[in-house]
């Protein structure tokens, strides 16, 4: 069956996406790139995401301000503040995209700088 563009909904779903668990870790081409924070939790990163994952009690929680792949982290030494960094890349429109690094709390997973 064909469908004419006049026949397709233009508006956004009610329903959105939730990420609830991440598969996998970006170790064959990054270095130094798991730490242990001062909550217990062991973070790192996949594609776009930091992982923040509590061993004992087998929970994740994420850090989603990345567009682009993560391919850098550092923990302060207070081991609540992380820097991660993201490769240049292009938006939607083929535009290109300086890399940069968002620093943020990993208690809050709010972005500082």
């Amino acid at each position: 069956t064909l469908f004419r563009s006049e026949d397709l909904r233009m508006e956004l779903p009610a329903e959105r996406l939730q990420l609830d668990w991440v598969y996998g870790y970006r170790g064959r081409d990054s270095r130094s790139n798991l730490y242990v924070l001062a909550s217990g939790e062991v973070v790192y990163f996949i594609a776009c995401v930091v992982v923040l994952y509590h061993v004992q009690e087998k929970t994740q929680r994420h850090y989603l301000r990345h567009t682009d792949c993560v391919r850098c982290l550092a923990v302060h030494p207070d081991k609540v503040r992380v820097a991660t960094g993201q490769m240049a890349g292009v938006d939607k429109d083929g535009k290109p995209l300086p890399p940069f690094v968002h620093i943020w709390d990993s208690s809050t997973l709010l972005t500082l700088q």
